[in-house]
């Protein structure tokens, strides 16, 4: 039973009614050959709750008619929509010919639209760029309409009429509920429309929010009944769900929009939902604004070279069009960001991060940095306007950077990736990275919605997710043959390799992204693409290397790129690990210099600002100056809880390394709590078994073993093994750590022989993974030493010498040779060949002073003995 038929067996007085109408239409029935007046009836050709539509001759002027006659108690209503089409006179509404005051029925002789409803129009399959050419016909009539002052209030797809003639014209019908818009009264005093009072509602299904709450219809309310319309007619379905109207309503009035069947552009999709939005004023102002958004075409070349895109095909690759000549298209697309990011959607958004992450400062923050990113970019629009011969180039990127916003957007309001929000919406790329753009041929688009596609799953941390589709979007970018759509393509698939712990690849495509855009010229995307490649050089032990493309980069910076910080801090953390700390130390300092004067007016330098802090503070404690690393991570913590939230995973990576300071600083017990809210942070965020859990219980198994519980920490060892091993592969590089470690173990509890089995595979891991010369030399030092234990003198120098060769190869500082060149005197020693153990122990004296500590300082004091026991000064 339908919710009409058991609404009317409960309801008396709609009973009586009913049985009223029925008694009348009996009374007054019409049947074919039938005249009234001058008129023959021919056929029916529809009826509804209102009335009845008949096909019919005219007798005088020989021409076919339509006929409506309403039900019972309709006169009003009848003469007001003769009242009204009378004031149109327009090819996409449906023509009035005269008003009938029959005294059985009086009824309306129309223009006969040789047709069909739209509803039955749709029964035929159709493609979505034919429906939108027969709905903006219908549009366009409305729109007429409104320019009388003329609401329609009851617009929806069985009121449109499609003609069947070739040209397939449309007609809007049935205007008897249509009123006056007061802010059209307003504005015409002298307007001779005739007001109405109109106590009908309209088809609740097509009525718009503030209708149902009481509001007085307007043009606004038209655009809503319209966007609904053209959903249907898109997808089949309307676009909320409800198995009654009340429900129905609610849906409405949340602004739940369901996700069509059909797939459509994303720009169509964005101009429908816009007409759907719940606040009036977030909708289109006028059905002729919307209509024109449906039907802008693109200029042939300009279009096709530059890809600029109008009111809705904001997203790259997916129509990319222009407004007419007579409109002023790029001043008018500085406002495109308003319609991805407004007040509506700005709170929509900060309440929907605000309930998933349980904390309102990440969802704040998030919303700041868009909101600074949305007032930048349009600036960026509006000035890439007067760019002269570059306009289209910067033009087309700026919109392409729009579409990255609201493919971010759209993502959240899915529900997916809210946990890295701020972090995201801090990756948006800067508008000033458009003012070096490259031209972007059409025939790239649609690899660029995949591109920014990929950069979606990136920065909402699923790149697990994107890394099966990189092989084809690599092919097909490298098919395309345009220098910037490669560049874009191979840069991020290096950013989702690298997250993947595939760095191999990613390296290569980094080296790869930038020479591609230095064909292009697009200095903005050569710049991301040699910091990224730097940073991968520092990830596989190459530091001096990544300090020689910084250099490149940094040329580039003084060009005016966006985020030159980026490059100071790239070179403070290759200076790093080349053990230049005081160098280090110095571009950090730098960095959050420019970073703090900057955060006054952009957020997401306060991001950055963390990043940097943490790397200043590691860079002090590998100066052996711990102390002052924590007052730098606890301020990088502080600034990360107030823009993440207290339970963000970046916020258990700085207190990872706040623990490592406090090991550093023998406080094991504060490292102990702060790893433990560390592990806490990143279980609930990735699960038990991720890769940053198992850093951190490893980290909890190293403090353990300085506080000299080692039964505990072999067993947390082999507890983080066991977790890791279903989540990451055989040869992943935490592994190498866990048997580096439990072979260090063995080696504090004297048994040498077990150790060496640990060693030998977390080298074999290391050299796997192609790992930094300086991680694979501290692994060949301890396994140089416990073949000396053990009495095999040979190995244990090819072991030292290897490690020797790999710290030259990282490019460290000679300090770092002092532990291997020590072992290589013991065991010249121990072979009987005094001269060269001479030789090394003052190598040793050579590359260390007095004030190291640690096993640097350890390996001078031993040397000195020996020097001293050989008689040597």
């Amino acid at each position: 039973m339908s919710v009409v038929e058991q609404h009317i067996d409960e309801c008396d007085s709609c009973r009586a009614l009913l049985a009223g109408i029925v008694k009348s239409e009996v009374s007054h029935a019409w049947y074919p050959g039938q005249r009234i007046d001058r008129y023959v009836l021919v056929a029916p050709i529809g009826r509804g709750g209102m009335g009845a539509v008949w096909r019919a001759d005219d007798l005088e002027l020989e021409r076919p008619v339509a006929l409506k006659r309403l039900h019972a108690g309709g006169r009003d209503r009848l003469f007001r929509e003769a009242r009204t089409l009378a004031q149109l006179q327009h090819p996409n509404v449906v023509g009035v010919y005269e008003v009938v005051d029959h005294p059985d029925a009086p009824f309306l002789a129309m223009e006969l639209v040789d047709g069909v409803t739209l509803t039955t129009w749709l029964e035929t399959e159709r493609t979505w760029r034919e429906i939108v050419a027969v709905v903006a016909q219908a549009g366009r009539g409305l729109a007429a309409a409104h320019a009388r002052g003329l609401v329609h209030r009851d617009f929806k797809p069985d009121n449109v009429l499609v003609d069947n003639s070739g040209d397939r014209r449309v007609r809007v019908a049935d205007f008897g509920l249509a009123s006056i818009d007061d802010t059209f009264v307003a504005a015409n005093a002298d307007c001779k429309a005739t007001r109405v009072t109109v106590t009908a509602a309209g088809t609740p299904a097509y009525m718009a929010p503030e209708l149902i709450e009481g509001a007085p219809p307007d043009v606004r309310s038209d655009v809503y009944a319209f966007a609904i319309t053209l959903f249907e007619a898109l997808h089949g379905e309307h676009p909320f769900e409800g198995k009654n109207v009340r429900a129905l309503w609610l849906e409405m009035a949340a602004g739940h929009v369901r996700d069509g069947k059909r797939r459509i552009p994303a720009w169509l999709d964005r101009c429908v939902r816009r007409g759907l939005a719940v606040d009036p004023d977030e909708r289109w102002p006028d059905i002729a604004t919307f209509v024109a958004a449906l039907e802008r075409r693109p200029r042939r070349r300009l279009a096709l070279a530059a890809g600029m895109v109008a009111a809705c095909a904001a997203t790259a690759g997916a129509a990319y069009t222009m407004t007419p000549a007579a409109v002023d298209e790029c001043a008018a697309g500085a406002d495109l960001v308003g319609d991805a990011w407004n007040p509506m959607l700005r709170a929509t958004t900060v309440a929907q991060l605000a309930t998933s992450s349980r904390d309102l400062n990440p969802a704040t923050a998030t919303a700041n940095i868009i909101d600074h990113w949305a007032g930048s970019w349009k600036l960026g629009r509006r000035a890439a306007c007067s760019a002269g011969e570059r306009r289209p180039a910067r033009i087309a990127c700026l919109d392409r950077e729009l579409s990255e916003l609201r493919s971010l957007l759209e993502t959240w309001s899915s529900g997916a990736g809210i946990e890295r929000a701020v972090s995201a919406a801090a990756a948006l790329p800067a508008s000033t990275a458009c003012n070096s753009a490259a031209d972007s041929p059409l025939i790239a688009q649609p690899l660029i919605v995949r591109i920014i596609e990929a950069k979606t799953l990136w920065r909402t941390g699923r790149s697990a997710q994107a890394l099966p589709n990189v092989p084809a979007l690599l092919r097909d970018a490298e098919a395309i043959g345009h220098h910037d759509t490669l560049a874009q393509a191979l840069l991020i698939a290096s950013y989702i390799e690298h997250d993947t712990g595939t760095d191999t690849e990613a390296t290569a495509h980094a080296r790869r992204a930038a020479a591609e855009a230095s064909k292009s010229g697009d200095h903005a995307l050569l710049y991301s693409a040699l910091v990224q490649q730097a940073y991968q050089r520092i990830d596989e032990g190459a530091p001096a290397d990544a300090l020689g493309i910084l250099d490149a980069a940094e040329a580039l910076s003084a060009r005016g790129v966006p985020n030159p910080e980026q490059v100071i801090i790239a070179r403070g953390g290759a200076l790093m690990r080349l053990g230049r700390t005081t160098e280090a130390i110095t571009h950090y300092d730098k960095a959050i210099a420019l970073l703090e004067a900057n955060s006054l007016r952009d957020p997401t330098a306060k991001i950055a600002m963390g990043v940097a802090l943490a790397g200043r503070g590691n860079a002090y404690l590998d100066g052996r100056n711990a102390g002052r690393g924590i007052l730098d991570q606890k301020r990088a913590l502080a600034l990360q809880e107030s823009s993440y939230g207290p339970r963000h995973p970046e916020v258990a990576r700085t207190l990872y390394d706040i623990a490592q300071s406090e090991i550093d600083m023998q406080l094991l017990d504060d490292a102990s709590a702060h790893l433990a809210r560390a592990r806490e942070i990143f279980v609930g965020a990735y699960g038990e078994q991720h890769p940053e859990v198992g850093q951190v219980d490893v980290a909890r198994a190293t403090n353990a073993k300085r506080q000299g519980h080692i039964d505990e920490a072999r067993a947390m060892f082999e507890m983080a093994r066991k977790e890791l091993s279903a989540a990451l592969r055989p040869d992943h590089m935490l592994f190498s750590v866990i048997e580096n470690q439990l072979g260090s173990l063995e080696q504090i509890a004297d048994n040498c022989r077990a150790a060496i089995p640990h060693l030998e595979k977390g080298r074999k891991i290391l050299l796997a993974n192609n790992a930094g010369g300086d991680e694979i030399a501290h692994t060949d030092v301890a396994l140089a030493d416990c073949l000396l234990d053990i009495g095999n003198h040979i190995d244990a120098k090819t072991r030292a010498e290897e490690a020797l060769d790999q710290l030259s190869r990282a490019g460290l500082d000679n300090s770092h040779r002092a532990v291997p060149l020590m072992l290589l005197a013991m065991v010249a020693e121990k072979r009987g060949q005094r001269d060269k153990a001479i030789g090394y122990a003052k190598q040793v004296i050579e590359v260390t002073s007095d004030t190291d500590i640690g096993s640097r300082g350890e390996a001078r004091t031993r040397m000195r003995a020996k020097l001293r026991a050989w008689g040597v000064r």
